[in-house]
C-alpha cells in the first residue's frame, strides 16, 4: 500500500477523535442551553463537563474490547468497527431534539451517545498508530510517530476554526448540528477506505495476558505527556490570573501560538529521533522535567508576561520531546501478540487518569500549600516514575542484547 493511503487510514480516526473531543468542549455552552435545564445555566454546564470523567469506564471497556479484536481478528476488523461506530454516533448526536422538544429525554440521549462515542474512540489513537507504524522501517517510524501526533492537533484546530467561522457569521446557535455532520461524513469516508478489500492487514496470534512492565511504562509516559498538555492548555488558563496580573485574552493568544509551536515541533523531534535513539530523546526530556520543573514554576512568581510565555514554551518543548517518539517507542516495547490490548488499555489509563487529573491535582496542591511550584511537583512525581520504567526497560534490552550470540 502506498504511504499516502496508509497515512490517511492511520490519521483519520485519531483526527476525528480529537475533532469530536474538541467540538464537544468548545460547544459546551451551546449544548448546555439546548439539551439541559435552561433555568440554571451553571448546573447545565456542570453536567456537560461531567461527561469527561464519566467517559473513563466506557474507554477502558472499549480498549479491552477493541484490543481483543485487534490482537485476534486483525487491525482491519477493529479499526473498521470503531470508525463505523464513531460515524453513527456522531450523526445521532446531531439529530437529538432539544430539551424544549422532548424534555429530560434530551440530556439522557446526549449522555448515552457521548458514552457510546467514548467506547468507540477508545482504541482509535493507538490502533491507527499500530497500523501506521508496524510495517515501516526504523527511520520512518520515528518520523511517522511525530507526524501521526500532528493529526491530533489538526483535529482540534479544525473544530476551533469551524466554530470560529460559524460564530463570526452568527449561525453557531442554529447550525451547530452541521459541525457534527461534517465529522460523521469524514468518519464514514474513512470507514469505506478502511474496509476496502485492497487493504492488507496482518492478523495477529491469539492474544495472551497484558505485558506488565511495558503496560506500566506506557501508563506513566502517556500520563506524563497528557499531564504536561493539560497543565499548559487547561490548568494555566484559569490559574495564571491567581498568581499574576494577566489578562485572559493574553492567555488564549499564548494558547494559539503554543498549539502552532507544538504542531511545528513534532516533526522536528521526530527527525531528531530518527538521527538519535528515541529512548535517548525521551530520557533527556524526562531528565529536564525532573531537574527544571520546580525552578520553572517558581519563576512564574515574577508575574512577568514574558517569563510566563517562556516557561510555557519550555514546557511545550518538553512535552513534544516525549510525544513525538511516543508511539514508536510504545509499539517497540509491547509484544505483537498483545500489542493492541496492552497499548490501548495503558494509553487510556495513563491519559485519562494521570493526564486529565493533572489540573485538579495541581489546583488542590496549590490551594492547600499556596506554593506556586505545586504543578511542578505533580510533573516531577510522574516524570520520576516514568524515568524509572524507561531506565529499567533500557537495562533489560541491553541485557538481552548481550545474551545474543
Amino acid at each position: 500500500m502506498n504511504i499516502k493511503k496508509r497515512l490517511f487510514i492511520g490519521f483519520v480516526g485519531n483526527f476525528l477523535e480529537h475533532y469530536d473531543h474538541a467540538l464537544y468542549g468548545f460547544l459546551a455552552p451551546v449544548l448546555a442551553n439546548i439539551f439541559l435545564f435552561q433555568e440554571d445555566y451553571t448546573s447545565s454546564l456542570l453536567w456537560i463537563f461531567m461527561m469527561y470523567p464519566l467517559a473513563l469506564l466506557p474507554k477502558i471497556i472499549g480498549s479491552v474490547f477493541f484490543g481483543f479484536i485487534g490482537d485476534t481478528k486483525g487491525a482491519k476488523k477493529a479499526l473498521s468497527m470503531s470508525l463505523n461506530g464513531m460515524a453513527i454516533v456522531t450523526v445521532c448526536i446531531g439529530l437529538i431534539p432539544s430539551y424544549q422538544s422532548i424534555g429530560i429525554i434530551a440530556p439522557f440521549l446526549l449522555f448515552s451517545l457521548r458514552l457510546s462515542q467514548s467506547f468507540f474512540t477508545s482504541s482509535e489513537t493507538v490502533g491507527g498508530a499500530i497500523f501506521l507504524l508496524e510495517e515501516e522501517n526504523k527511520i520512518e517510524k520515528n518520523i511517522l510517530s511525530s507526524v501521526y501526533d500532528m493529526s491530533s492537533i489538526a483535529g482540534i484546530f479544525l473544530a476551533s476554526f469551524l466554530i470560529s467561522i460559524f460564530s463570526y457569521f452568527g449561525i453557531l446557535d442554529s447550525q451547530w448540528r452541521v459541525l457534527f455532520f461534517i465529522g460523521a461524513i469524514t468518519a464514514y469516508l474513512g470507514y469505506l477506505v478502511r474496509r476496502s478489500d485492497e487493504i492488507s492487514y496482518k492478523k495477529k496470534e491469539r492474544s495472551q495476558n497484558v505485558a506488565i512492565i511495558p503496560f506500566c511504562a506506557i501508563v506513566a509516559v502517556s500520563g506524563l505527556s497528557h499531564a504536561i498538555y493539560n497543565i499548559i492548555f487547561v490548568f494555566m488558563n484559569g490559574w495564571l490570573s491567581t498568581i499574576a496580573s494577566i489578562n485572559i485574552s493574553n492567555v488564549f493568544m499564548m494558547n494559539n501560538f503554543l498549539l502552532v509551536l507544538d504542531f511545528v515541533l513534532l516533526p522536528v523531534f521526530g527527525f531528531l529521533a530518527s538521527k538519535h535513539s528515541k529512548e535517548k530523546i525521551m530520557a533527556i526530556a524526562l531528565f529536564c522535567i525532573c531537574v527544571f520543573s520546580l525552578p520553572l514554576f517558581a519563576l512564574l512568581q515574577s508575574g512577568s508576561l514574558m517569563v510566563i510565555f517562556l516557561v510555557r514554551v519550555l514546557l511545550v518543548i518538553a512535552g513534544v520531546s516525549i510525544s513525538a517518539p511516543f508511539y514508536h517507542w510504545a509499539i517497540s516495547i509491547t509484544p505483537k501478540h498483545a500489542r493492541f490490548k496492552t497499548l490501548g488499555l495503558a494509553y487510556v489509563i495513563g491519559s485519562q487518569i494521570i493526564g486529565k487529573s493533572a489540573p485538579a491535582v495541581s489546583l488542590f496542591l496549590f490551594s492547600k500549600t499556596k506554593w506556586v511550584v505545586a504543578p511542578g511537583i505533580y510533573l516531577l512525581a510522574v516524570a520520576l516514575i516514568a524515568s524509572l520504567f524507561l531506565m529499567y526497560l533500557r537495562a533489560r534490552q541491553r541485557s538481552m542484547d548481550k545474551a545474543l550470540p
